[in-house]
């Protein structure tokens, strides 16, 4: 007689169901368990993953998560249009929520690389240091707008 344990990974709960994450050792096989609180049978679906199919989830996860991210900039540029991001004269004026802050120039050009090398972190603090007066937040909202403006025009990745 053999034994199969599953073990219990996680659940996530959703608007409109839950999926409960397993794994079970003996068979080396994910199991995922998609439930949907609307079907009074308590219906449970189960999806069974070999390794390979795990493989598979992960890339199309990633894939979902940059079709996210492009779709997230597409809004961006449809609610703030490209050209705000004005560069003339010795600053650039960056958009945050309705408004603009301008920046000189020179500190654009480092944080705005910071930035398209994945440093935003990086890049609100230079500005931070640079203007003090926007305080940290007010920096990390400068550097995600320029993160979410290289998105959308393409310019990272």
């Amino acid at each position: 007689m053999s034994t199969t344990t599953t073990v219990h990974v996680d659940t996530i709960f959703a608007e409109t169901g839950a999926i409960s994450i397993g794994y079970t050792p003996e068979q080396d096989r994910a199991y995922l368990s998609v439930a949907d609180p609307t079907d009074k049978r308590r219906a449970t679906h189960f999806v069974s993953l070999s390794p390979e199919n795990l493989i598979e989830l992960k890339a199309s996860f990633e894939k979902l998560d940059e079709v996210i991210r492009q779709e997230k900039a597409k809004i961006y540029l449809r609610q703030s249009n490209p050209s705000s991001f004005d560069q003339s004269g010795d600053t650039v004026a960056i958009p945050i929520g309705n408004s603009n802050i301008s920046i000189p120039k020179d500190l654009y050009a480092q944080v705005a690389s910071l930035v398209s090398e994945g440093q935003t972190l990086i890049a609100a603090s230079k500005i931070s240091a640079a203007l003090p007066w926007l305080g940290l937040a007010g920096a990390r909202a400068v550097a995600q707008s320029i993160c979410d403006y290289q998105l959308a025009v393409g310019d990272r990745a």
